[in-house]
């Protein structure tokens, strides 16, 4: 599909970039609201590089978005603004996302919470349509579409453990659900009948990040939530550890990514042409991209420097010339004393375990930076040479940077905590526009409201 080269010349509000010197423009309206692009690799684009879709809301109180939702479309090449109205319903910030082959959206209603519904917005006329499944679900992963938009994805969890988990602390029911989450399955909601489809089943893993292939509508990837998860805890060690996992929904027939290493990565996606799965993860100290190529049959790690580049998530270029991380939530270098004592307290309360993460105080690499990363020709990395002797990985990455993840900062961003409101986690969440020019993620502007923000990515046409 070609696309357009965005300019985003049409953008009211936008600066050079201090730290890189790239133009950083905003493209959510300006207003006095909240406005919130989609998680990490939850599509906010039409395919054919026209629309962003995000969303509005008006407040957040007690670490919750509270008030008026409304969503709203964005012409990239015009800048024209398209109110697509009122969708107090939905269930969050993240429960919609745009087709990449169509200028039509779904959002999860969220009015019953006991039997969720779709409503499908045709950007174009405005027009909606509410699918209601033939089964009552009590929740809705994510909306995202198959390659055919025939189909939407979910793990439906087993009913009493979803009770229990309800009585436990974020940390705990993780626990549970990674050691024990009880019979579940996978099925798929018809887009056109409503029907649901109930695809596969688990028990001694637990299923998550339901993630259909771009192309062909047939594969479909998953993952294990928690698979690392503490094996100390009372519910015991996971029987299973495989992350990432894809299953050709034909055939039934699980297929061999090629992991032949104990490390695992997450917050796996498929690129756009279909043939790599892009992850990330932790390697003896550095922050690693993981590339799964299914036609090779490879499945390579290419590290970073250390102390530089780590990410919350990384997303790759619609090209797949380079990936864009969102740093992390928080810059010690470039917080009051008084929010960092505040939330290093906030933190110990079990309420707070799923918003903040003390580990992102202590890191080095200066947080709150959006990231591009440049794959290497030829990776360094080679568990026979290294297994755990960091030192001597370490050494050899400074002796071959060649041989390393080229790691470039494109931009800061700027974190809810400096507004003093602490019961809320921010993640930027960086995408990239479907020209492969712009990152696009969120961030709190001077101001104190979310706004979704795009930068220009450094070294592109």
């Amino acid at each position: 599909m070609d696309v357009p080269k965005l300019s985003l010349d049409w953008a009211e509000r936008r600066w050079t970039d201090p730290l890189t010197g790239m133009d950083v423009v905003c493209l959510s309206p300006n207003r006095k609201s909240h406005f919130r692009n989609t998680y990490f690799r939850w599509n906010m684009f039409t395919g054919d590089g026209k629309y962003v879709v995000f969303i509005e809301f008006e407040d957040i109180r007690d670490g919750r978005e509270i008030g008026r939702k409304r969503l709203w479309a964005r012409n990239l090449v015009t800048g024209e603004l398209i109110d697509l109205g009122e969708v107090s319903s939905i269930t969050s910030w993240g429960s919609w996302a745009a087709s990449r082959y169509s200028h039509r959206m779904n959002v999860i209603d969220g009015s019953s919470p006991e039997a969720l519904a779709i409503i499908q917005i045709d950007i174009d006329t405005r027009e909606r349509r509410r699918i209601v499944p033939s089964e009552k679900l009590p929740s809705v992963y994510e909306a995202t579409f198959s390659a055919d938009e025939r189909y939407i994805y979910t793990p439906l969890y087993n009913k009493e453990k979803r009770k229990l988990a309800k009585t436990m602390s974020p940390a705990e029911s993780r626990a549970m659900m990674a050691a024990q989450p009880g019979y579940h399955e996978m099925v798929r909601i018809n887009l056109d009948t409503g029907a649901v489809e109930h695809l596969f089943s688990a028990t001694t893993w637990q299923m998550g990040h339901p993630n259909p292939h771009p192309v062909y509508p047939n594969l479909f990837m998953c993952c294990q939530e928690w698979a690392g998860e503490d094996e100390k805890s009372r519910w015991g060690r996971a029987k299973e550890h495989e992350r990432i996992r894809v299953i050709d929904l034909d055939t039934k027939q699980w297929l061999d990514i090629h992991r032949r290493i104990p490390f695992q990565s997450t917050h796996e996606h498929w690129a756009l042409a279909g043939k790599r799965i892009y992850a990330h993860g932790g390697l003896l100290g550095t922050h690693a991209i993981n590339r799964i190529d299914l036609e090779k049959g490879e499945n390579t790690w290419s590290p970073c420097q250390p102390n530089i580049g780590s990410s919350v998530h990384v997303m790759v270029a619609p090209n797949e010339r380079f990936l864009v991380g969102d740093g992390h939530n928080f810059d010690k270098y470039n917080m009051p004393a008084d929010v960092r004592r505040r939330i290093e307290e906030l933190a110990k309360r079990p309420e707070y375990d799923s918003f903040w993460f003390t580990g992102d105080l202590q890191r080095t690499n200066g947080g709150e930076t959006i990231w591009k990363y440049e794959l290497p020709a030829e990776t360094l990395w080679n568990y026979e040479t290294y297994d755990n002797d960091a030192n001597r990985f370490h050494a050899d990455l400074a002796k071959y940077p060649e041989k390393a993840v080229k790691t470039t900062p494109i931009c800061r961003f700027r974190t809810l905590s400096r507004a003093q409101m602490l019961g809320y986690r921010l993640e930027s969440n960086a995408h990239v526009t479907p020209d492969s020019r712009w990152a696009v993620f969120q961030s709190s502007s001077e101001d104190n409201w979310f706004q979704v923000w795009a930068a220009r990515v450094p070294g592109t046409e």
